[in-house]
């Protein structure tokens, strides 16, 4: 009977809530008897090492770990990873980065020497580093890394929908349900205003539920939520999923997604629904990558930044100043029109090669688990 430590980034955001879910379930998949504790990975594991120690494998699950300074900013575990003595197994971990060009990540993106001697243990101690997408497995090979597995998120995988590949048709006519999932980036409200609309305008027939996946109940949400029923009425509903995983239930019975989560779009995929993802940064693009679904960015994918913001650090870049960083595509909407265009006349091949691709990946990430921790 195997135990694992689980190190858990889930505190609000209900996309985190699924990664620890789904690595659970992978996890019983492969050895059904195995047990769990669930560690936080934002504090200090010193309280908790006799407990790792007696387990057959710390579990990094998911999530953005690839960070140029994960240890000891992000993952601060202990001052001397020595202390760990079981095993420290990455699964499906992914880097977070700020541009998506190959230039940013061959020359900018680069690990500080305390993470790089965390990702030589997890590389020697899993012999190979997991991945979630192709940009995280190129951004580790930029970074000298040579041992390095595939495997996507571990979100992607319901082990209920792991052999099916069978995929929906679009026909606007079927559309009964939508969901829109709210944006992570605050400047992005302004987009996701202009994509109820345009469902609103292209589905008439259509529920729709906005579904935000981080969201205190305070007044900006109160403030949106009455903006939508004003406007829209019984027509549009806001629905709050923070704090945990069950929330993405909502999901089930939704014919289309369309939103800025990547966790929504995930798990829509997972239980093979259509989905369109409006990528906000390089997780989304990570994701449509991978499965070679329709790119459409709520950004200027190639607008250059001003030089004022590049002499500014990553950090305040990235907290105060993303509409500059990330100036809005005032043509998503065009771009999304097209894509729905496109998917009434192709949408179970697109899909169903995504959802084969899903099921490969799959193979990978038991494969490399059952040769990190070995067989039952």
């Amino acid at each position: 009977m195997k135990t694992f430590c689980i190190l858990s980034g889930a505190y609000v955001n209900a996309g985190d809530f699924l990664i620890v879910k789904r690595t659970k379930e992978i996890l019983k998949h492969i050895y059904p008897d195995c047990h769990f504790q669930e560690i936080a990975r934002n504090k200090s594991l010193t309280p908790y090492l006799e407990k790792i120690n007696q387990s057959d494998a710390l579990i990094i699950a998911g999530g953005p770990a690839y960070l140029p300074n994960v240890y000891p900013n992000t993952l601060p575990l202990v001052d001397d990873l020595s202390q760990i003595k079981t095993k420290i197994i990455p699964v499906g971990l992914g880097w977070y980065g700020e541009e998506i060009n190959e230039q940013y990540i061959y020359t900018k993106y680069k690990f500080t020497t305390k993470t790089k001697d965390l990702l030589k243990r997890l590389e020697s101690d899993a012999h190979s580093l997991s991945c979630r997408d192709y940009f995280s497995c190129r951004v580790l090979h930029a970074n000298d890394f040579e041992h390095i597995t595939f495997t996507g998120c571990p979100a992607w995988y319901d082990v209920q929908y792991l052999a099916k590949a069978d995929a929906k048709a679009l026909k606007k006519t079927t559309i009964k349900k939508i969901c829109v999932s709210d944006p992570a980036i605050a400047q992005n409200t302004k987009q996701l205003k202009l994509l109820i609309q345009y469902l609103r305008d292209k589905f008439h027939q259509a529920q729709i539920a906005v579904v935000f996946h981080r969201q205190e109940q305070d007044a900006g949400y109160r403030k949106m939520e009455q903006e939508l029923a004003s406007q829209y009425g019984d027509q549009v509903k806001c629905h709050n999923i923070s704090y945990s995983a069950e929330g993405f239930s909502i999901y089930d019975e939704c014919d289309l997604h369309v939103g800025f989560r990547v966790h929504a779009h995930i798990y829509n995929l997972s239980h093979r629904n259509l989905s369109l993802l409006i990528e906000e940064d390089g997780r989304g693009a990570g994701v449509n990558e991978a499965l070679g679904l329709p790119r459409i960015t709520a950004y200027h994918l190639y607008k250059k930044q001003e030089n004022s913001v590049r002499k500014l650090s990553n950090r305040v870049r990235y907290k105060l100043l993303k509409e500059k960083y990330y100036p809005l595509n005032e043509f998503f909407i065009d771009d999304l029109d097209a894509w729905i265009h496109i998917l009434e006349q192709d949408s179970v091949n697109i899909y169903k090669n995504a959802y084969a691709k899903m099921i490969c990946s799959y193979k990978n990430m038991e494969a490399f688990i059952k040769g990190a921790i070995g067989e039952e």
